[in-house]
């Protein structure tokens, strides 16, 4: 019960090894109690033997049966199965043919064992066999012996290491050898005493991994070829353990040697049962906690794997779904642990913002660059180009703007042509950051879903990548409704608008005077005071970079002269001035028309401005964003076709488990049963 948990789980064992011919099945016979195990020239056995022995008051009796832990791939099988075959064997010489027909059934698993024992021998090697034929297995012939001339004791007999054969033969043999001799595991090393022990293979193996020695146990065979007269005969046991002993008290050098405990298969099985039980009663406590801990790990591996889905698939299915589209309104509303999208959609609105407060048009109230104090721009642009790329537009380029919109007008009259011209191009780059802010809040709704979308459907491939098309079609679908919205609006920016007569006509006053204000070439009091012969210089921060209300440029002015004035004023009937306000009472310019102009269009971009920023936030949350959270789950319902008579067919489809996933659940299951299994036999210990 516990050996079919060994890839599990390090159990103590007992390993027979060496060569080709190095005296192997001689030293199996000998422990065995000398039964007949097949002997060929080369190689005889293919497949791992496990012998075990119980001594018993019973009559001798062996039982053959065959454990497979490996497909005909070398794959381990998630369920380890051990099937006795044929019947109880109590004449030791059936044992070797039932040995060999069993290592052919090992070889040829696609035959039947009954079809395999109801031919003789010499049959099966003529026969060729439909299906795998292999030439070396990892599955085990195991063979159950009881007597009462045996020792209770177990250990496996490995093919012996060949090395005049095809490299992929060669070094399966060595894999198969290493695999059993790692960990608790004694390791019997069959050294025929005609060899140069030295450079022996299979020793060089044992010293790989018990590099010290400690678990390798040398054991010289062919004794009997140094001397004349060497018989291979077989005999019973009594007989063998008879001539053994006398072999060694008058066969020089053993007859005189001092470690006479170290000679003869007695000795050796009762040295070997003396080591195993020391390595059993020294990894036992280990062994329990490795099986507790490999077991752990197996159920929580188990665990991890999606559920077995036991109701029906389209309801499953729904509830996967339902549950999905909850969890993304969450996101869509913006709870506390779900808020993550309205933040980044946030940050996509604050840069559109700031995009569109980046075309407020650059008017100064200057002539032209050459008389402005400020740096002037580059010359030759018009008007339209300089205002799209925020280029500085002087009053000169605003007259001959003017001039060039004249048709059939009256004299000191602007054309309304020629203010739409100067508002559509500050708008010009409108319609680009707004696709910027859109494909933003789309690449944030799109990543919102598809994790959402890995941690729901996880368990279900198939189901999660047509979940995954579906939802990208949606969100396509809802972009494009959306956009109508946008460029729509935007479409509507171009023909100037507003019923917001009293903010229009307050931002142009103040801008108006603020232009005044700058073309009255008056100085802050301060600076008058300090260097009266100089002119200032016009410093271009003086001109408001926000789009909120517009300050005064004349800061520096002591504020209780300026509450003065407005208080004068105030006497002579002249209530509600604010120092804004004193810029209208600056004489009246040459460039007034333009003045006015600039001062309209900036007013307007302010009016624009907040409207357009509020605008196509709210529209694509509301035809976007919260659109297409309520049109998921119908959406869903309708690809799906839920309620229709085939949908239990069409859902099933998308559950089915992947061949890996079924492999893996299987092989967690037949792990688990091993691991409980060993638990419960190590209890039997009181463990």
């Amino acid at each position: 019960m516990l050996r079919s948990a060994q890839g599990d789980v390090d159990l103590p064992r007992i390993t027979v090894i060496g060569k080709q011919s190095a005296g192997k099945s001689s030293l199996v016979e000998a422990i065995s109690g000398y039964i007949r195990v097949p002997r060929d020239a080369g190689t005889c056995t293919r497949c791992p033997m496990e012998c075990r022995l119980s001594s018993s008051g019973k009559p001798w009796s062996c039982k053959i049966s065959i454990r497979q832990e490996y497909n005909t791939q070398g794959q381990r099988l998630a369920e380890v199965t051990e099937t006795a075959f044929g019947n109880i064997i109590t004449n030791k010489d059936d044992v070797e043919i039932a040995l060999r027909q069993a290592q052919f059934a090992v070889l040829h698993p696609n035959m039947s064992y009954s079809d395999i024992l109801s031919l003789p021998f010499e049959n099966l090697l003529n026969i060729k066999p439909q299906g795998t034929t292999l030439l070396f297995s990892r599955n085990v012939v195991c063979v159950d012996l009881e007597g009462p001339e045996l020792t209770d004791l177990s250990f496996v007999d490995l093919p012996g290491l060949i090395e005049n054969a095809e490299p992929t033969t060669v070094k399966f043999v060595e894999n198969l050898v290493t695999s059993y001799i790692q960990g608790n595991c004694l390791i019997l090393v069959a050294l025929p005493v005609t060899d140069d022990i030295e450079n022996h293979k299979a020793l060089l193996l044992a010293r790989t991994v018990d590099p010290l020695g400690r678990r390798t146990i040398g054991v010289m065979t062919k004794l009997d070829l140094l001397t004349a007269g060497a018989t291979t005969a077989r005999t019973n046991t009594e007989d063998a353990r008879a001539k053994e002993a006398k072999f060694f008290s008058t066969t020089s050098p053993w007859a005189t040697s001092v470690q006479r405990q170290r000679l003869g298969t007695t000795n050796l099985i009762s040295a070997l049962s003396s080591l195993l039980m020391n390595i059993i009663s020294e990894s036992l406590p280990n062994i329990h906690s490795e099986a507790s801990v490999a077991l752990q790990n197996c159920k929580r591996e188990l665990a991890n794997l999606p559920p077995v889905v036991d109701q029906e698939p389209s309801v499953y299915i729904l509830t996967l779904l339902t549950r999905f589209c909850e969890e993304i309104q969450l996101y869509i509303r913006g709870s506390s642990e779900s808020g993550s999208l309205i933040q980044s959609n946030k940050l996509a609105y604050d840069r559109f913002k700031s995009d569109i407060k980046r075309t407020r048009p650059n008017f100064k109230p200057f002539p032209d660059a050459r008389q402005a104090p400020a740096q002037a721009a580059e010359t030759g642009d018009s008007v339209q180009d300089r205002l799209s790329a925020a280029n500085p537009v002087y009053l000169e380029d605003m007259r001959s703007h003017i001039t060039r919109s004249m048709t059939r007008e009256l004299p000191n009259n602007v054309p309304f042509n020629a203010k739409v011209t100067l508002i559509t191009a500050y708008q010009s780059s409108w319609d680009e950051s707004m696709e910027t802010c859109f494909d933003d809040v789309k690449r944030y709704m799109l990543s919102t879903l598809n994790d959402k979308i890995v941690q729901q459907f996880h368990a279900h491939e198939r189901l999660q990548n047509h979940i995954r098309s579906l939802v990208s079609e949606l969100v396509h679908t809802q972009y494009d409704t959306c956009m109508a919205f946008l460029q729509a609006a935007l479409e509507s920016e171009l023909a100037p608008y507003t019923q917001n007569h009293h903010y229009l006509e307050t931002c142009t006053h103040k801008w108006l005077a603020i232009y005044r204000d700058m073309r009255s070439d008056r100085r802050p009091i301060a600076q008058a005071q300090t260097q009266p012969q100089r002119q200032p210089a016009f410093n271009i921060s003086s001109i408001p970079s926000t789009v909120n209300e517009p300050a005064s440029p004349f800061s520096p002015i002591p504020n209780d002269k300026i509450n003065s004035v407005l208080a004068l004023l105030a006497e002579v009937g002249y209530t509600g001035l604010t120092k804004d306000d004193l810029g209208k009472l600056n004489p009246p310019d040459e460039y007034e028309t333009e003045l006015k102009v600039m001062a309209e269009i900036r007013a307007y971009f302010q009016v624009s401005y907040k409207r357009i920023i509020d605008n196509i936030p709210l529209l694509i949350d509301l035809k976007f964003v919260r659109a297409l959270g309520k049109e998921l789950l119908p959406f869903f319902i309708s690809k799906f076709e839920l309620g229709t008579s085939d949908s239990n067919a069409r859902c099933a489809a998308y559950l089915a488990e992947a061949p890996l996933l079924i492999a893996k659940r299987e092989e967690l299951l037949g792990r688990k049963r091993r691991l409980e299994s060993v638990q419960r036999e190590l209890h039997k210990f009181g463990i």
